[in-house]
């Protein structure tokens, strides 16, 4: 149950961001989630951020900086269901896969990390979730996350054109 697997490692939360270019490597560009905080906050990129985000236009760099610190639009119910279900459930995969931990446990600290971020005083923001993810680093392998994300892209408009609608 996902309530229950908070405890796989409490304390911890992913302070570095691995990013990897293909699955069998393991040495990559380490990124301080501090930079992508700060990155967030000020607009300003440091060290090993500053030259990934030098290779995007500033379109992209602006969109990342928004993803960084907008909440995702979900319950802990719906969070539920989505992991519970077949679509959810091969999402999570597939995004264990890309993390490069395609184990149970690389599915659990997926599942921890949105659920304790659901709990940040923002709600569940890409931030609130390496804040809550349950090993101090994450390893990305960029081209299977970049599969994943296009794959989903349809789904991640949708959001973004629903966050940038004004409030009634």
């Amino acid at each position: 149950m996902l309530v229950t697997i908070g405890a796989i490692a409490p304390g911890l939360a992913a302070e570095t961001l691995n990013l990897v270019f293909g699955a069998q490597s393991q040495q990559g560009i380490q990124i301080p989630v501090a930079d992508l905080r700060a990155y967030a906050e000020t607009g300003t990129a440091s060290g090993n951020l500053k030259l990934m985000l030098s290779m995007a236009t500033p379109e992209q760099q602006a969109e990342f900086r928004q993803l960084l610190s907008l909440p995702f639009p979900v319950t802990a119910e719906q969070l539920q269901t989505l992991a519970s279900n077949n679509k959810g459930e091969d999402l999570l995969k597939a995004v264990a896969a890309a993390t490069l931990r395609p184990d149970s446990e690389g599915i659990a600290a997926l599942k921890t990390a949105m659920m304790k971020g659901l709990e940040a005083e923002g709600g569940l923001t890409l931030l609130a979730f390496l804040d809550a993810y349950p090993e101090s680093t994450m390893t990305i392998d960029i081209m299977q996350m970049q599969a994943i994300l296009e794959a989903n892209k349809p789904l991640m408009e949708q959001y973004l054109s629903r966050q940038q609608q004004p409030a009634n």
